[in-house]
């Protein structure tokens, strides 16, 4: 069975955003959740770091720089223009 643990550098960015008030209080997940193709996207002109910004799970065991590694996006929470 999978364990996981909290990415706390995503905490901290989740905070920031919240306290700047960059969230959307109401959406549908299967409308706001990134698709594999827009994570693609985004690790094509950003740094594995970066992209790890935007998960508040790790999945331990997992390789670090893999998608299998980041889990609960908070990118589907916060109205950024980061994925587009």
């Amino acid at each position: 069975m999978a364990s996981y643990s909290v990415n706390e550098r995503d905490v901290a960015r989740a905070r920031q955003l919240i306290e700047a008030r960059q969230y959307v209080l109401r959406s549908e997940w299967g409308d706001v959740q990134p698709r594999a193709e827009d994570e693609n996207a985004f690790l094509e002109s950003h740094t594995w770091d970066q992209y790890a910004e935007w998960h508040l799970g790790l999945t331990n065991g997992a390789a670090d720089r893999t998608r299998p590694r980041r889990r609960s996006s908070t990118a589907t929470f916060v109205a950024s223009t980061e994925w587009a």
